[in-house]
């Protein structure tokens, strides 16, 4: 015949069998260890059993193992391992990048500079078909 158990960690309600009395072991819902003890009330009254023992001690109800607070833990584990892989990332691709702008910034530059010189050698030479000479390397002061 079953007898009715409440675990006094998660408040679960139980029927365990009479050669289960006085023996320990997990609770099925949160895993602590408990004893069953060597006399508790039958199935008829339980229900009475029940009230007269949670009006003398109430237990109160927790969840599983871990609950909130494990759960709350693994979502800032799982949150601070994503941003220590971005942070990694970013620094990979800072290092990687870097320097492939910068050698584009100085191929920018040269072009620059390139098309600069073409300018001013076209110039002189729209000054020396004007003038027949190309002009002169300074200007004496008047003084």
């Amino acid at each position: 015949m079953s007898l009715s158990y409440q675990c006094p960690y998660c408040g679960t309600k139980t029927l365990v069998e009479d050669q289960f009395a006085g023996q320990s072991g997990p609770c099925a819902t949160c895993g602590k260890l408990i004893t069953v003890p060597l006399h508790l009330p039958r199935e008829a009254d339980s229900a009475e059993a029940m009230v007269t023992s949670e009006r003398q001690s109430p237990v109160p109800a927790r969840g599983k193992a871990g609950g909130k607070n494990g759960m709350l833990l693994l979502v800032g584990l799982v949150l601070f391992g994503g941003v220590l892989v971005m942070g990694a990332l970013s620094m990979l691709l800072f290092v990687f990048v870097a320097p492939a702008v910068n050698q584009s910034r100085i191929s920018t530059m040269h072009f620059e500079t390139t098309g600069n010189l073409q300018r001013i050698a076209a110039a002189m030479q729209a000054y020396a078909a004007d003038h027949g000479t190309y002009p002169p390397a300074y200007l004496p002061d008047s003084a």
